[in-house]
């Protein structure tokens, strides 16, 4: 139930020390949905939460999947070659 797992996510996300993993899985959740502009928007937000810890790549490799999902083919091949 992605519904009830992105609800789960996002309450987690609420706790500083769970708010980088929570909301990363919660932009997967919304990827897995087609969700794509909300899965963006959830990745892009955690970008400067994320600048020094070891998922950031994670974040950048799915914010330009997410990109490319959603019709942002030029973005997308900006982000992924930053990678």
């Amino acid at each position: 139930d992605y519904d009830g797992a992105t609800a789960a996510f996002t309450a987690a996300a609420n706790d500083p020390a769970r708010q980088l993993t929570a909301g990363y899985w919660k932009a997967l959740c919304l990827k897995s949905q087609a969700r794509y502009d909300a899965a963006l928007a959830a990745l892009v937000a955690l970008e400067p939460v994320a600048a020094n810890e070891p998922l950031a790549e994670a974040i950048a490799f799915q914010r330009g999947m997410c990109e490319r999902l959603s019709g942002k083919t030029t973005e997308a091949q900006q982000t992924l070659l930053a990678l």
